[in-house]
């Protein structure tokens, strides 16, 4: 998803002011919860983005890690305090407070969409990641549980598209159509290249296996062999029975 959406979407997302809820439902998509308005939160390096739905699509698991149950905890009936974008990088950081049994407790929700560091981070009101879907240790900004988190610096030049771009929820739902229309097309082409794939072993496999006729001759030749050898068993002294070959002179005109 290209900033100037993404500008939109933190715009639209600033006419709400409270969170039903946010959870996993695929290993790397969210479903938040708006007042009722469903949005699906693509965090999938390769095709990111946010997208409005008109129902919950099911899940195929129940997620339990420290991060879903974090994001439960905190997301669950929470204000939506602002919605903002990260400059020129996109990320929206969502403002958020949260009214427990002790006290109000504020924190960020912190929705990454910068391709190779796609993420959902958790922090605290000082800055300390609570939980992520990711952890990062391997990289100049880590992402870790306990840790604050680094600011990700502002590209040199303003990105393409990056002029802020009106987005309605309709908007999102026309977006959703093509993203399904594209993972559909992009289905159809794996399963083909796949069976074409196992098209070719086969081929392969069967272009290897022997000619039926000579398949055919061998095993008349073989059966004559067998059946000879029967018909003269009686005759046979036990140790040629055996030998690790037999030869047979006798005339077999009677077979």
């Amino acid at each position: 998803m290209n900033l100037g959406i993404l500008k939109g979407v933190s715009e639209l997302f600033n006419t709400f002011d409270k969170i039903y809820f946010c959870k996993r439902i695929d290993d790397n998509a969210l479903l938040l919860n708006l007042q009722g308005t469903l949005f699906l939160i693509d965090l999938a390096r390769s095709k990111s983005g946010i997208y409005s739905l008109s129902n919950a699509p099911l899940s195929p698991k129940n997620y339990q890690a420290p991060f879903d149950n974090k994001l439960k905890a905190l997301c669950t009936n929470a204000t939506l305090i602002e919605s903002k974008v990260n400059g020129n990088n996109r990320i929206i950081t969502l403002n958020c407070a949260n009214q427990n049994s002790y006290k109000q407790e504020t924190f960020c929700l912190v929705l990454e969409f910068t391709g190779k560091y796609t993420n959902a981070i958790l922090l605290n009101e000082k800055n300390i990641v609570l939980e992520s879907l990711r952890h990062i240790t391997q990289s100049l900004r880590q992402v870790q549980v306990g840790k604050a988190l680094s600011p990700l610096s502002q590209p040199a030049n303003p990105p393409k598209n990056s002029d802020k771009v009106s987005v309605s929820v309709e908007f999102l739902a026309t977006l959703y159509d093509s993203y399904l229309q594209d993972t559909l097309i992009n289905a159809k082409q794996s399963a083909l290249k796949s069976l074409e794939s196992k098209r070719q072993k086969l081929l392969c496999t069967l272009d290897s296996l022997p000619n039926q006729k000579d398949l055919d001759t061998q095993s008349a030749l073989f059966g004559f062999y067998a059946k000879s050898i029967l018909a003269r068993i009686h005759t046979l002294p036990p140790h040629s029975i055996n030998a690790p070959c037999l030869s047979l002179n006798a005339p077999f005109d009677d077979l």
